[in-house]
């Protein structure tokens, strides 16, 4: 995007590209679903298998990096004037830090890590048995809720690509913040409602989760905006790493060592707060757990044969274990999150004026100049 749009095209060609990813996922779901009836599940992950080697050498075959008038891709240093060639081996180890190393790139980071993952871990794991078995939805009123997820993600992409474009220096505070914290706002009002949501909430939901996805793709805007060419590759790689990484841990990664003490007061404050009454040992929360997710995998098989799916467990775990633990870790989690964040902000700018300075000392050393505005490392 960035050697063949203008830069002002950028924001909305990124969006563009992402909503052409989305409309292939619903342009697929009626052909597979078609296809896995009619033969076999290893059938179609192995034709999936097929179209992705195809796919890849037609891209290798028909795709260019640069427009067919540009030689090469190439940078520009805007300070020297001076021009010189991107080649992939620039994109090493030095290519990593330096990206890292700028404010605008990690700002992207965290933007793709904080906007996306409450709408990827919902669609991609448990909202339909939050749909169904926690707000007593039938599988077509889900299903619904879960599509209009997906159109309001890629009627709300152009919008919010045009707006970046617009106004690249709101992008955090118009954008980004903004869609976080509706996503806070429509989840809080879900579970805060007396008894199973109203569906006309639950398609409010569907659209706060929707913010997510568009504006994650602001992220690469950040990346584009605040590196240079041959740093862009790096920078973008960085930037998706956040949304995957978020997104993983929210599914299904917790910490061993205080997972069992942060579910077990959790769990016993929110059931309190909530009235719900209940063992909250570690050990009856691990058999909750255990019952949910052998109801889960035996669901996932369900789909590949003629067993019927049930959801009966999953109800028990959510009214005894999620909606508490949801309930009891909001208080506990706002608060430990500011304190943590007011002791880490400190050590961490003190150690990046420490690394600067020693970058800015050997930069003297070797006789280089050294451009504070990236970061303070050292430029030939």
């Amino acid at each position: 995007i960035a050697t063949w749009f203008p830069a002002q095209r950028g924001p909305l060609m990124s969006q563009l590209t992402g909503l052409v990813g989305q409309a292939g996922q619903l342009l697929a779901l009626a052909p597979l679903a078609a296809l896995l009836h009619a033969t076999s599940w290893e059938v179609v992950f192995g034709g999936i298998a097929g179209l992705c080697i195809l796919f890849a050498i037609l891209v290798y075959a028909f795709i260019r990096n640069h427009p067919p008038e540009v030689g090469a891709d190439v940078t520009v240093d805007t300070n020297t004037g001076a021009i010189r060639v991107v080649r992939s081996s620039m994109d090493t180890g030095v290519g990593i830090r330096a990206a890292w190393a700028h404010p605008g790139t990690r700002l992207a980071f965290w933007s793709h890590f904080t906007t996306p993952f409450a709408g990827t871990a919902f669609v991609l794991l448990w909202g339909m048995p939050f749909l169904t078995a926690g707000e007593g939805l039938a599988k077509t009123q889900a299903a619904a809720v879960l599509s209009t997820y997906v159109l309001i993600s890629m009627v709300l992409g152009p919008v919010m690509g045009d707006l970046s474009r617009r106004i690249p220096h709101l992008r955090s505070r118009a954008l980004v913040l903004p869609a976080i914290a509706t996503q806070f706002v429509v989840w809080i009002a879900v579970i805060a409602w007396p008894g199973p949501a109203p569906l006309w909430l639950l398609y409010v939901l569907a659209f706060g989760l929707a913010m997510g996805g568009p504006a994650s793709m602001i992220a690469f805007d950040h990346a584009r905006t605040h590196n240079p060419a041959h740093r862009l590759s790096t920078a973008t790689g960085i930037t998706n790493v956040g949304g995957f990484l978020a997104a993983l841990i929210a599914t299904f990664v917790g910490n061993p060592l205080t997972t069992p003490l942060i579910a077990v007061l959790s769990v016993s404050l929110g059931r309190r707060m909530l009235g719900v009454h209940g063992s909250a040992s570690p050990g009856a929360i691990l058999k909750e757990f255990t019952s949910a997710g052998q109801e889960l995998w035996q669901n996932f098989l369900a789909i590949f044969s003629d067993a019927p799916t049930q959801w009966d467990r999953l109800g028990t775990f959510f009214d005894s274990i999620f909606l508490p633990y949801l309930v009891g870790g909001l208080l506990p989690g706002i608060v430990l999150g500011i304190v943590a964040h007011y002791l880490t902000v400190p050590v961490i700018r003190a150690y990046h004026k420490r690394r600067a300075a020693k970058l800015r000392k050997r930069a003297v050393q070797l006789g280089l100049q050294v451009d504070r505005r990236d970061g303070g490392l050292p430029r030939a």
